[in-house]
């Protein structure tokens, strides 16, 4: 059982989960003579490659001491390169004129990830189950025949965190509920 739940909670990492729902994204909202890959690109650089790299060199540094960030205190220095990543990549979407809700979920994700990290100086928030159910809100403002599969998606990695130990019950349903209803007000005031 321990096994496949770190499997569900590595394979649905948010940052492994981003690509493709800002690939879905970007396909469905660009006009067909606009920038998609170039875009995708982008967002694949700053809210992927950039994160997995940086984890990567704070556990080689010491600095972490798990690529999970168990300890909350260790959590502030990957939150502040995940608000200078997004705000990089919002700035850029911006400057080419990228859809709204191809933006819209950056910036989204930028504002959760500050308020996150507020959080995070407190209590121990689950941040896979904010940062899945972001990207997954998003898809739900599109097409709302998501609803359940991401529900139960977001119900299996939330789950697995449990399994895991890496965090409460409590802790996953607020991160759960914060991710989706946050980036649903931001995109509906901001961006749709």
């Amino acid at each position: 059982m321990i096994g496949l739940a770190k499997a569900i909670s590595n394979i649905f990492n948010p940052v492994i989960v981003a690509p493709g729902a800002f690939a879905i994204l970007i396909n469905q909202a660009s006009n067909p003579g606009s920038n998609r890959m170039i875009i995708w690109l982008i967002v694949l650089f700053f809210a992927t490659i950039v994160p997995i790299v940086a984890m990567l060199w704070l556990k080689k540094k010491g600095a972490i001491t798990d690529l999970d960030v168990s300890l909350r205190e260790q959590r502030f220095i990957p939150l502040l390169i995940g608000i200078f990543s997004y705000g990089a990549a919002y700035l850029i979407l911006e400057w080419l004129n990228a859809d709204n809700i191809t933006k819209g979920l950056v910036f989204c994700s930028l504002t959760n990830i500050i308020i996150v990290t507020v959080i995070t100086r407190y209590w121990k928030i689950s941040i896979h189950a904010a940062g899945l159910t972001g990207p997954l809100a998003a898809l739900w403002v599109l097409w709302n025949s998501y609803a359940f599969p991401m529900a139960a998606l977001a119900a299996l990695v939330g789950t697995s965190r449990v399994i895991l130990k890496a965090h409460t019950p409590t802790q996953v349903i607020v991160g759960l509920i914060f991710g989706f209803v946050f980036t649903i007000v931001q995109l509906k005031l901001f961006f749709i």
